[in-house]
């Protein structure tokens, strides 16, 4: 179905009751609340906090606490308590007398992953100052995504409840044309010449080693090939607009993150400044691509030289920039988000590097949160959830394991309908040095096209999540008027409508409506206002 509607520009805020769910909290604190913002807002669902004596005026009730004594009408329990570790991997609810009780407190687990408390408390680092993955409680779990499988089922709960009761039940899709997940193909540039006067010293170093392991015949061909490049000015690792040609022929844009000061031995050799990177970064944006920050080796704690290298880049770019991440994933919990609160959108820093998975247990965007200061920032952290150098590099994994690695956690993100980030270094496309790296990367994105996700580059796809969460929903007091509404005109917004056959949409754009699953997709081009009348 697809039509034209007109509606009133007046917008009206009636709170309801009807069709609303109400959360309770035992005790009321800035953790609890950030919580509870966070995933009702991945799921789509809108809220109240109401207290015990409205209850009853409510179709499904969320109480979190230790002494439940309501009767509302259908009831969800999470309980308080400090063993919530201890209870992961049982099950996640039971049922008794019209209610779920879910048998874990979510909430504490939640912040205590998503704050990253679990690095704040253990002070173990590696070499390069990093939280490893060796040193989590959660070493069981690294790849499942906790708090989005825990999330799924609260989803679960609210609709059946709402469903029992045929009560309409609207909620936004997770992603902007219902999709069952998103993607983002993300690149960090860190070696873009291999012989340039300091990669010719690293490759002659290295042809020196294997004379030494009497290695002759590759010491020789190493040798003719550097000369060979140096004399024709070939250039390996200059990948960067090959790179999005290859994602080009599959309709697709990525993100590429480049540093913009070197400042320690680790950082990259090369100056964003120079022409020849400038006009290739230029070009990028210019077809769609982004363009961010990859934070210096040292720059993780230091305001200063953080803001220096996003300087350095928007004028080599002419542009705004909007995304980090940090060079060789080197974060510390709350004082690295704190630098990027300051001057970014977006984070994707929070990964292990040594390991593919879930560092924060999740696979959605969320807003970070200082623990120290306790206070919620305005940051949005999307993790990232595999690499090239975690799955060759650490993991040490042949390419035919490295796909079955990846393949596994796109089917994990995609039952769970969240966001899978790729983290492909550009050079690894020249097949000769990396053998296996760029197949596994063609597979991934073969598969992503496959499932029909949602792709986009991490800025616009963070960009987009923002959108989604400033959209209001709200039932008026009967449940029998539904409205939407947004401060800015939204591309591409969906939603899912239960328990709802006759019903009527009312506004000035254009949407397509399909049935599926017991309930109807509704899929707006450009959405502002809406008003959706149930009968």
């Amino acid at each position: 179905m697809h039509k034209d509607c007109r509606y009133s520009e007046q917008a009206f805020f009636k709170i309801g009751y009807k069709n609303m769910i109400g959360i309770i909290l035992e005790n009321t604190t800035k953790k609890s609340l950030y919580v509870f913002k966070t995933l009702f807002g991945i799921m789509g669902f809108e809220y109240y906090f109401i207290s015990g004596k409205d209850a009853e005026s409510y179709p499904v009730v969320v109480y979190y606490g230790n002494n439940f004594n309501l009767k509302p009408k259908y009831a969800i329990e999470i309980p308080v308590s400090d063993d919530f570790i201890k209870k992961i991997g049982k099950d996640p609810f039971t049922k008794s007398n019209g209610k779920a009780i879910f048998n874990i407190d979510l909430v504490s687990l939640s912040f205590f992953l998503l704050s990253r408390q679990e690095e704040m408390d253990n002070k173990a680092r590696d070499m390069h100052k990093r939280f490893d993955h060796s040193e989590t409680i959660l070493k069981d779990f690294i790849k499942e995504p906790i708090i989005s499988n825990y999330i799924r089922h609260l989803e679960k709960l609210i609709i059946e409840g709402f469903r029992k009761q045929n009560l309409p039940l609207l909620k936004k899709a997770y992603w902007p044309c219902g999709e069952d997940f998103a993607a983002s193909l993300t690149h960090d540039v860190d070696v873009l010449y291999k012989y340039n006067f300091i990669g010719s010293l690293v490759q002659a170093k290295k042809i020196l080693a294997l004379f030494l392991k009497l290695k002759f015949r590759l010491a020789l061909s190493s040798a003719w090939t550097m000369v060979r490049c140096i004399i024709t000015n070939e250039k390996p690792y200059w990948q960067m607009l090959n790179v999005a040609d290859f994602e080009k022929k599959y309709g697709l844009r990525s993100s590429f993150y480049l540093c913009a000061k070197r400042r320690h031995k680790l950082d990259p050799y090369y100056d964003v400044r120079s022409n020849e990177i400038k006009n290739a970064i230029r070009k990028l944006h210019s077809m769609g691509f982004e363009i961010g920050v990859h934070g210096s080796y040292t720059s993780y704690l230091d305001f200063k030289k953080l803001s220096e290298e996003k300087e350095i880049l928007e004028k080599a770019l002419n542009g705004k920039v909007t995304g980090n991440r940090q060079h060789f994933g080197r974060f510390e919990a709350p004082y690295t988000w704190r630098l990027h609160n300051r001057l970014f959108v977006y984070d994707s820093t929070i990964g292990y590097i040594n390991m593919s998975g879930f560092r924060a247990s999740i696979c959605f965007p969320f807003n970070a949160y200082d623990a120290l200061e306790d206070r919620e920032l305005d940051l949005i952290e999307a993790p990232f959830t595999t690499s090239d150098g975690t799955l060759f590099g650490p993991m040490n994994l042949s390419k035919e394991d490295a796909w079955k690695d990846t393949e596994k956690l796109i089917d994990t993100i995609r039952e769970n309908n969240g966001l899978i980030v790729l983290d492909w270094h550009q050079r690894v496309i020249y097949e000769k040095d990396y053998p296996g790296y760029w197949w596994v990367y063609t597979k991934a994105v073969e598969r992503i096209k496959e499932l029909k996700a949602y792709v986009a580059p991490l800025g616009e796809i963070i960009k987009w999540w923002m959108s989604r969460g400033n959209l209001i929903v709200k039932f008026n007091k009967k449940g029998k008027s539904c409205e939407i509404s947004s401060k800015k005109e939204v591309k591409n917004a969906s939603f899912l409508l239960y328990n709802a056959n006759k019903f009527k949409i009312e506004g000035n754009g254009k949407y397509d409506l399909i049935k599926k699953n017991g309930c109807f997709l509704i899929k707006f081009e450009m959405l502002k206002d809406a008003v959706i009348k149930i009968n």
